[in-house]
């Protein structure tokens, strides 16, 4: 019995198996190609799906000597302690650099979002300093905990900005986890400074 792989038609693969099977075909041997054929194809599927995403849009990461001064649309930010002066008027004491790579890490992994769901004096995400009462200093430095633990070892990339063009173009980030972490203990310690002296902070994401 003789056929020719490369013309079969994969949605009768389990009739011909059949076929075969009651002339004495090696069942195990046809199986064994025909899957290996499907996975073949399907291989190619993706690869031809990934070469036509790839070409048709430009995708520019953000390189690591640029993570403290970067293009746009990529950006910095900044955290640091409140303090109240004699008049009633509130200092900001900057404490942390926040780099561009942590930054939109921070965005990227939902923990933005998750500030944001508390009371806040604004909404994080807009570069605009936003002051967290000294009542929820607490519950942010919980949030900044767990997001310490929930990236550890993974590798993760995030599309920061997308441009419309031809091609279109995307502004990517592949987030380098040991800087995001170090930032992440940073302005953590910012927290429990002022959780130890009952003082607010500010980020400016």
């Amino acid at each position: 019995v003789h056929f020719d792989r490369r013309h079969l038609p994969h949605r009768r693969s389990r009739e011909i198996v059949g076929f075969l099977g009651r002339r004495g075909v090696d069942l195990f041997e046809v199986e064994s190609l025909l899957d290996q054929e499907g996975r073949d194809l399907a291989r190619v599927a993706r690869e031809s799906m990934s070469t036509t995403a790839a070409s048709s849009t430009q995708r520019i990461f953000l390189r690591a000597t640029d993570f403290a001064s970067p293009p746009p649309p990529f950006r910095t930010g900044t955290a640091g302690l409140v303090h109240l002066d004699e008049r009633g008027d509130f200092d900001l004491e900057e404490r942390v650099q926040i780099s561009a790579n942590s930054l939109h890490a921070l965005i990227g992994h939902g923990v933005v979002d998750r500030l944001n769901e508390l009371a806040l004096e604004g909404s994080l995400g807009t570069g605009a300093p936003v002051m967290i009462r000294p009542s929820l200093v607490e519950d942010a430095r919980s949030i900044l905990y767990d997001a310490d633990s929930q990236t550890y070892g993974g590798e993760w990339e995030f599309v920061v900005a997308r441009e419309e063009g031809k091609p279109p173009t995307e502004y990517c980030l592949r987030v380098v986890n040991r800087e995001y972490q170090i930032t992440l203990v940073r302005i953590v310690d910012v927290l429990n400074r002022a959780s130890r002296h009952g003082s607010a902070v500010w980020l400016a994401i």
